[in-house]
């Protein structure tokens, strides 16, 4: 999910700093450095301040630019100070100072998206005083548009230490030592080169393996930066001076994940375990989100927000070995109706999943290296795409312009429309002679040829395309599909084919049932799910949100087959709306619940 505005989120020039109230007799001193801030360390009566000399990171609004996106990395630097109701903070910059830092003061849970992309408070050379009553966690933003080696003195004083958490200076076993030194820390951060993750206490007992989570996120940052073409090779395909990746911990209740200035965001109740917890690396949802802060706003023209983010957790998913998601989700069913379907054809109209199957045809048909050459290129040119037409119409000469072939047959397959002027640009690249909307993840053999005589091949293109689609279990399908399509538009024809596979599924399809609704997985736009008899569709990506009960979820029929209903569990978490059977009885949650007893508790209403 993307909170959409034209903004960066900025990342992280990482600063790790260990304060105390106390500053009376001084014992020992002793130095450290972490990633570009020397840290001194003054012990005193057992409590720890630190000096940090910062050093400055790029502006947020200059890696946005360079990228072409809304969103980007995060500005913010760990401090490990947590303001208490009350608490007085001061913060001392050094009066020579020729870059003056910032800081921001948000809840270590965060209440809103809006408070994680807040702007910082400059700092002032000298002493600089926080007071009231307003609680959270420091984090201090040293972004210029002159980056030199030139640092910051810094020194806070005041609040209390979090435990955190350093890639490569610490072990899993010190990471214990630590919680057992803050037993009653408000929160913590874990902190990696390219990676920050800020949480509260309701989250601190997932970090168990604090090492297999960053290492992860860093991994996944480098994927990401591959398919963007972040690779060093010049000024306009680098990593962010000194910005990196700010997860945090949300307490709101308007979005399970989300990106937005300055971070991303994870509900502490669920989404959090996700991204803690080691065996869920792998979870589409993250890669989604952190997608979001390279998304290049001229790849994306209408309705394409929640489209072409997923070229990243695509090939997320595709390095770290899974199946694609286009596969098991069956959306290369859709994916072929539409594209053999004899009705006039709306690429705009169709779910989100439908369109990205053409983006990723592009992955399939031209290999790995498409992707990071085509941002490449976009950064090269710098074009500057104002009109929704404009942005099209780059996007088939660019495609067109990596894969070195005329690709106007292929986008006029999927309902693009080719001016007459990209037509001329086309004209001077080789034909496409492959018949590459036919490419699926899973395939046995080749796409077919397109006849010489007929570069468009308008009419034959069903007829190639149900001749793959047999090598996959998917010829009745088709055919019935075919039918279907002759009489209905495009949009309700995916819905009839769905009533028709419920009745002939085995038999005909290939495809297996639709399965019940489960409020542990991820679901994104265009997934189909049965749930107390209905089938309903997922409008846009969503995880937890009950069919019934949820504006998430489109009702496609009324047509009730009775669900099978499980019997109460006392170790099943339920959630609002979900039915069981308790002592021969019904009973629906009123809300989510755990170890409630049905027919005792009031968390489980009966049903006559």
């Amino acid at each position: 999910m993307k909170k959409k505005k034209l903004f960066i989120i900025g990342s992280l020039s990482l600063g790790i700093i260990m304060f105390s109230n106390d500053l009376n007799v001084e014992a020992t001193s002793n130095y450290s450095i972490l990633g570009n801030e020397k840290i001194t360390e003054i012990h005193r009566n057992n409590n720890v301040y630190t000096v940090l000399d910062i050093y400055p990171s790029e502006t947020l609004d200059s890696y946005r630019d360079l990228l072409d996106t809304w969103y980007g990395p995060s500005s913010n630097q760990s401090t490990g100070i947590y303001k208490r109701k009350g608490d007085t903070i001061e913060i001392y910059v050094d009066e020579s100072a020729q870059q003056l830092p910032a800081y921001t003061l948000t809840g270590i849970s965060l209440s809103n998206y809006r408070e994680g992309g807040k702007l910082g408070t400059r700092l002032q050379r000298g002493k600089n005083t926080i007071s009231g009553d307003q609680e959270g966690i420091i984090h201090i933003q040293n972004e210029t548009t002159r980056v030199t080696q030139q640092s910051t003195r810094v020194e806070i004083r005041g609040g209390v230490t979090i435990p955190r958490f350093v890639l490569g200076e610490m072990t899993d076993k010190e990471w214990q030592d630590e919680l057992s030194k803050y037993p009653n820390a408000p929160g913590y951060e874990l902190i990696g080169p390219n990676t920050l993750i800020t949480g509260s206490d309701k989250t601190i007992a997932l970090v168990k393996e604090p090492t297999e989570i960053l290492e992860a996120k860093e991994h996944l940052i480098t994927l990401h930066d591959k398919t963007s073409g972040i690779d060093g090779s010049s000024s306009l395909h680098r990593k962010p001076i000194d910005l990196i990746q700010h997860f945090r911990e949300t307490s709101s209740q308007g979005g399970y994940m989300y990106a937005y200035e300055n971070h991303l965001g994870f509900h502490y109740q669920e989404a959090m375990k996700i991204l803690l917890n080691t065996a869920h690396q792998e979870r589409w949802g993250v890669w989604h989100e952190l997608g979001h802060t390279y998304q290049v706003e001229g790849m994306d023209w209408k309705d394409l927000d929640e489209v072409t983010v997923n070229i990243f957790s695509m090939r997320a998913q595709k390095a770290l070995g899974q199946r694609s998601r286009l596969e098991t989700s069956n959306v290369y069913t859709r994916i072929f109706n539409y594209l053999n379907s004899n009705q006039s054809k709306n690429f705009d109209s169709q779910g989100d999943f439908v369109k990205l199957g053409m983006f990723w045809q592009l992955e399939l048909a031209f290999g790995e290296d498409f992707y990071p050459n085509l941002h490449k290129l976009y950064r090269e040119e710098g074009k500057h795409l104002a009109t929704e037409q404009e942005k099209r119409q780059y996007f088939i000469l660019s495609a067109s312009k990596i894969s070195q072939t005329n690709l106007a047959p292929f986008f006029e397959k999927w309902g693009i429309e080719v001016t007459a002027d990209t037509s001329k640009q086309l004209a001077q690249l080789p034909n496409l002679t492959k018949k590459i909307w036919e490419y699926r993840d899973e395939m046995n053999g080749d796409v077919g040829n397109i006849p010489q005589d007929d570069e468009n091949n308008n009419e034959n293109n069903n007829e190639n395309n149900n001749e793959n689609n047999d090598e996959n279990n998917n010829e009745n399908n088709n055919e019935n599909n075919d039918e279907n399509n002759n009489e209905n538009n495009d949009e309700n024809n995916n819905e009839n084919n769905d009533e028709n596979n419920n009745e002939n599924n085995d038999e005909n399809n290939g495809e297996s049932a639709i399965e019940e609704w489960s409020s542990v997985k991820d679901y994104v736009a265009g997934d189909i799910v049965m749930y107390q008899g209905h089938r309903y569709r997922a409008k846009w990506w969503n995880r937890n949100k009950v069919p019934a009960t949820s504006n998430d979820w489109e009702l496609l029929d009324n047509v009730i087959i009775e669900p099978t209903i499980e019997e109460w569990s006392s170790s099943k978490v339920y959630n609002g709306g979900e039915i069981v059977t308790y002592q021969g009885d019904k009973y629906r949650a009123k809300w989510w619940n755990y170890n409630k007893i049905p027919g005792i508790t009031q968390d489980w209403e009966l049903l006559k």
